[in-house]
């Protein structure tokens, strides 16, 4: 439970900065709104996303 609310607290706060740099003087409205939106639903949902490494050790004879 930690590990999901680390992770969708991180998400959330990248994407948080990325409205405030980038997006918060532009004047479209809507756009602003769905990308608000969209970032909520995005960052909980990528603590569900799993990357596995496959690392292949050589087998020492």
């Amino acid at each position: 439970m930690i590990d999901f609310l680390l992770k969708s607290t991180i998400s959330l706060c990248v994407l948080l900065a990325v409205y405030h740099l980038a997006l918060e003087k532009e004047k479209m409205h809507q756009f602003n709104r769905f990308y608000l939106l969209f970032s909520i639903v995005f960052s909980l949902s990528i603590p569900f996303i799993t990357i596995e490494v496959i690392q292949e050790i050589p087998v020492q004879y």
